[in-house]
């Protein structure tokens, strides 16, 4: 829609600290300690590619009902183990209506920004999301302006 803010221009995307699938549950509890609002996301090099993510809320989970290969030993798990691989990408030139679209009806862990020629350019949030949505219902005129 016309007006309507484009992805790129809402929020900060740098909430997200990029990991390898073989960092330990322990190693990760020290990153969330620094930076509990981030969202790990798990990068393979091999393949050039995110294959998942991971939040505080995830890594409490994981501790309090561990996979079964993993009860009793969950600080043996890595990231790997335990994240989540329902990602989804959106192009930064995107419109906020298009990211809510996305986010109902795929319901992904994480959603990847891609710049205009296809790099990785940051991760939106669910606070960025809000907020761009928030704004919108102040002002509906922004929409089709």
């Amino acid at each position: 829609m016309r007006g309507e803010p484009l992805i790129k221009d809402v929020g900060h995307h740098d909430q997200y600290q990029v990991v390898d699938a073989s960092l330990t549950l322990p190693k990760v509890a020290h990153k969330f300690s620094e930076r509990p609002d981030d969202v790990l996301l798990v990068y393979d090099k091999e393949t050039d590619k995110f294959s998942g993510s991971f939040y505080l809320y995830n890594f409490h989970k994981a501790y309090a009902n561990p996979p079964k290969k993993f009860k009793g030993n969950i600080h043996k798990a890595t990231i790997g183990d335990v994240m989540k691989t329902n990602l989804e990408t959106i192009e930064w030139q995107a419109n906020v209506s298009q990211a809510w679209a996305l986010v109902t009806t795929k319901k992904p862990s994480a959603i990847l920004l891609r710049d205009e020629k296809g790099r990785f350019a940051g991760y939106l949030s669910n606070k960025d999301l809000w907020n761009a949505l928030e704004q919108l219902d102040e002002n509906p005129a922004m929409i089709g302006s």
